[in-house]
């Protein structure tokens, strides 16, 4: 499973945690981004660069 830094909680999380939280959002109404554009604006990639 791909691995992903969470600078919010400052630890490395695995693909469930941002796709978990990406499913609370998306089922909020003033919420409009893809998993993609979510999961690059509150995540980084394992080494901690940007996620493009």
């Amino acid at each position: 499973m791909k691995k992903f830094y969470d600078p919010e909680y400052d630890r490395i999380v695995d693909e469930s945690v941002p796709k978990k939280q990406y499913e609370w959002f998306k089922n909020q109404s003033w919420f409009h981004k893809t998993y993609e554009q979510f999961l690059a604006d509150n995540f980084l990639n394992e080494d901690m660069t940007e996620i493009q």
